[in-house]
């Protein structure tokens, strides 16, 4: 993963000016420090799990066969239609995900450009109440893109 990290912020070097101009540094920063996280969880978390589930599977197949044949064949009718429920499912919470991540970076960007320009932000009359309304908006909308 701190090779992926390394070739991603190799990347974003090498990216043309205008590219600066549509993505924020903050969301930048959340995405090579949170995404790759994720990758790894990917990696190993979620390879582990497959592999014990699947010894699994294949155990209680056979035990239940051994078991009862007949309830064993009435199960594997139902076991399809929940196992597509499931993938649905996954996919819903994978889009939930992404829209939380997308927002939890949009207040940190409001964080880092307000806190990098505190001076300016003195400067103008009721600078730090707006960067505070600009601040709770996006966190709030961070916690219901999370319920």
């Amino acid at each position: 993963i701190t090779k992926l990290r390394k070739q991603l912020f190799a990347a974003l070097l090498r990216q043309e000016m205008a590219y600066f101009d549509t993505q924020t540094s903050g969301e930048l920063v959340s995405r090579l420090t949170n995404d790759s996280g994720t990758l790894q969880d990917a990696a190993t978390v979620d390879m582990s799990i497959a592999i014990r589930s699947l010894a699994s599977l294949i155990m209680s197949m056979i035990i239940l066969f051994v078991t009862s044949w007949k309830l064993t064949l009435a199960m594997l009718g139902v076991v399809p239609a929940t196992s597509l429920l499931a993938s649905f499912m996954g996919r819903l919470a994978r889009k939930v995900g992404k829209t939380y991540q997308d927002k939890l970076s949009e207040s940190g960007r409001v964080a880092g450009e307000t806190l990098s320009s505190m001076r300016t932000i003195r400067a103008f009359r009721h600078g730090e109440e707006l960067m505070s309304t600009r601040f709770t908006e996006a966190t709030d909308a961070t916690y219901r893109a999370g319920r």
